[in-house]
């Protein structure tokens, strides 16, 4: 078991520590008086009572609205309604927390969402556990709302939302009908799941056997979530999901620790500094990051830099937080309000490499120039069909890039995924071999190297990636090296092609979220406006470019209408041992 305590060890701890709370900040004056004042400062009173709408009528979610994802495969609409109401609650329930008044408001609010016909996301509905990722974090919420200001609300309502957190959630987890698959699975699934869980089970659960059978089970089931890093703390998931999987693992972990009197600790687990250090070696700067798989840029919550720094000294991680004009943490939730303070954070750039060989991504450094490339396998976690795959920024500027994650339709998660250009090898920067993409599943791999990381000289990455396109592509080889020269801004890519007769067509593709423009036979062009510009060419190699525009692709699945555009080099020759080299020379502002 985590932790290596036995059971009979864990109801102990847990018989002797009933009647302690797992997040004593809720209930310390001298914190919320600190948060008041951090409150006030950054302009929070106003923007909470800017957001907050008491004198509306709260809308239900229509029905017609609730089955799109059915009807349609659309999860956007809804979703946004959903966590709209959860934000104006949550928001609702940090200004009563701060003396704001609203406990009216958030008592209607409270029972509006108990009076709702699940808690469950619509496209989690027919998933075979009723706990899912929303419905735990409701009842986890809901339970902190109540340790929080429960005796300012209606005793009805308190009573209501107890009921509906035990009815909806904490019953199921004991007695599923079911065993839900995220019990053992390493995913997000399993931390979110498991951490909200326990962490209502530890507000609103008094009785010590049935309380410490929720504390055994989930530390047995969060070991499955560990064993899914690598042995380097790396998270194919990606850096959203490590944000959002991870962050609800130390909001547990510190949960219980302060629950226990520090007994119970899950950050204790050697394994853990390692995963705490994985969003740095895929930084490029705050809010840009190595986004492979599906994966969003994003910055780091509050709480989960702070809570980490409780038990690692980690401080780069708060500088991957938003920060005030004044370089202090951008606190935005009552999560953040009950842990952060005051303190200035000084962003530095990182300018070390970092290879993370387990998990086979790198992101190697030289002046302005940042390199990220990626091997592994096509069976990842939210997988894309990416070996050998690489994104290059010119500062803090992404020229060539990796599209991340679409937005998420029914077509995702289904047998469909790699019809989508997001999630197939099409979408992303590697070759089109005798016409055929890679193909996803485990099998379909490749193997990173690197030389001369944190070293003075060429630094280079190196892909054997044959083995990811299947027996139809016709490779026997395919070794992709990238190099970052020293004292030149620019990046060179050498593709070396061993096949077992000479191909019928080949394709190299170069994938840019910028506008581009092909210049002749030379190259082509990628503008960043005011963050600058690259240029792309063919070394000594005969061919033509082409610019493919997904626009329509692109409008369908993507987050913010950003347009994918496929930088396509077709050789004027095929051979059967053949070797092709380009270079990006960059010009970053």
């Amino acid at each position: 078991m985590l932790c290596g305590l036995s059971v009979g060890e864990v109801q102990h701890i847990v018989a002797e520590s009933v009647g302690s709370s797992p997040l004593p900040q809720l209930r310390d004056e001298s914190v919320r008086a600190r948060a008041l004042e951090i409150a006030r400062r950054r302009g929070l009173i106003e923007r909470f009572r800017a957001e907050l709408t008491p004198d509306t009528t709260i809308s239900v979610i229509p029905y017609g609205v609730y089955r799109q994802f059915q009807r349609t495969g659309n999860r956007t609409h809804c979703q946004k309604l959903m966590y709209g109401r959860r934000s104006q609650l949550m928001t609702a329930a940090a200004a009563c927390w701060l003396g704001m008044g609203y406990e009216r408001y958030l008592d209607d609010l409270l029972w509006a969402d108990c009076e709702m016909t699940t808690w469950k996301l619509p496209a989690h509905e027919g998933s075979e556990s009723p706990i899912e990722l929303y419905s735990a974090m409701l009842a986890c919420e809901y339970a902190m709302v109540l340790a929080a200001v429960g005796e300012r609300l209606s005793d009805e309502v308190c009573r209501r939302v107890v009921a509906e957190i035990h009815r909806r959630v904490l019953d199921h987890y004991l007695d599923p009908p079911v065993q839900p698959r995220w019990k053992t699975g390493t995913t997000n699934w399993n931390a979110v799941c498991n951490g909200a869980v326990l962490l209502a089970a530890l507000l609103v659960e008094k009785e010590p056997q049935k309380l410490a059978r929720f504390v055994i089970e989930a530390l047995e089931s969060l070991e499955h979530f560990l064993s899914g890093f690598t042995a380097d703390g790396g998270c194919s998931e990606g850096p959203g999901y490590w944000r959002y999987g991870f962050g609800w693992f130390v909001r547990l972990a510190a949960g219980l620790y302060d629950f226990t009197g520090g007994r119970i600790h899950l950050m204790s687990d050697e394994r853990i500094e390692r995963i705490c250090r994985y969003p740095l070696a895929v930084n490029v700067a705050p809010g840009r990051e190595l986004a492979f798989a599906d994966a969003q840029p994003g910055y780091m919550e509050p709480v989960t830099a702070v809570l980490i720094n409780r038990f690692h000294d980690v401080k780069e991680l708060l500088g991957l937080c938003r920060l005030t004009d004044d370089g202090e943490l951008a606190v935005a939730s009552l999560w953040d309000l009950l842990v952060c303070d005051d303190r200035r954070v000084a962003v530095t750039r990182d300018a070390k490499d970092s290879v993370l060989g387990d998990l086979a991504v790198a992101k190697l450094r030289a002046g302005a120039v940042t390199l990220g490339v990626k091997a592994g396998h096509n069976g990842e976690h939210h997988n894309h069909n990416d070996i050998g795959s690489f994104v290059v920024f010119g500062g803090s500027a992404c020229f060539l890039a990796d599209p991340g994650a679409p937005v998420y339709s029914r077509k995702t998660f289904s047998p469909r995924r790699y019809e989508s250009v997001y999630c197939s090898s099409r979408g992303h920067s590697v070759p089109v071999v005798n016409g055929q993409f890679q193909k996803p599943g485990e099998e379909y791999r490749g193997t990173l190297s690197v030389e001369g990381a944190n070293a003075p000289g060429a630094k280079r990455a190196t892909v054997e990636f044959a083995s990811a396109y299947g027996p139809e592509a016709g490779l026997d080889r395919l070794t992709r090296t990238i190099e970052l020269p020293p004292g030149r801004v620019e990046v060179r890519v050498s593709d070396t092609f061993e096949f077992s007769a000479p191909p019928e067509a080949l394709e190299e593709v170069f994938v840019a979220l910028k506008p581009c423009r092909a210049d002749g036979e030379s190259g082509v062009r990628i503008d960043g406006g005011a963050e600058g510009s690259a240029v792309l060419r063919a070394v000594d190699a005969p061919g033509s470019w082409r610019i493919e525009e997904l626009t329509e692709e692109s409008l369908a699945e993507s987050h913010d209408g950003t347009t994918i555009r496929r930088l396509v080099f077709t050789p004027a020759t095929r051979e059967r041992n053949m070797t092709l080299r380009f270079v990006l020379e960059l010009a970053p502002a």
